[in-house]
């Protein structure tokens, strides 16, 4: 005898957790990609309530902290990857007889700018390790 998966509209059983494992990953899912809590729960299937609930339980706040890390980490990967055509470009505004001065200016800025951030956000990314360090550290 084989077991049918709930329907979203039923929501998950209380009873069942492989089950309910499977509403927490559909509202993962949909918080990373709605605006709001209410509008997630209702997509995933699940009350608000609920939702909210599994927002405030340490488990779920993990997974749901992992899948946006993952989300976000993502998507620095394909800026990475365009990061490189988007240099070339620049440099061959900057590089052009015909580029008028103006526009040199703002390709320079945009390059220097961006170098700069970049900068300190590796300068920020390696004080926060050296400081998680510390912590785990300290713990043991």
């Amino acid at each position: 005898m084989t077991h049918d998966p709930p329907t979203p509209a039923a929501g998950p059983p209380d009873d069942d957790k492989p089950s309910r494992r499977r509403f927490q990953l559909r509202l993962i899912a949909e918080l990373l990609l709605c605006g709001t809590v209410d509008e997630a729960a209702a997509r995933a299937g699940i009350s608000r309530s609920t939702a909210q609930r599994w927002m405030k339980q340490p488990g779920f706040q993990n997974r749901y902290r992992q899948a946006r890390e993952a989300a976000v980490s993502a998507a620095v990967g394909l800026l990475h990857n365009s990061t490189s055509s988007a240099v070339q470009e620049l440099a061959k505004i900057l590089a052009s007889d015909v580029t008028p001065p103006a526009v040199k200016i703002q390709a320079a800025n945009a390059v220097l700018g961006w170098a700069a951030k970049f900068g300190e956000l590796l300068d920020v990314r390696a004080r926060l390790a050296a400081l998680e360090r510390k912590a785990k550290q300290k713990k043991t």
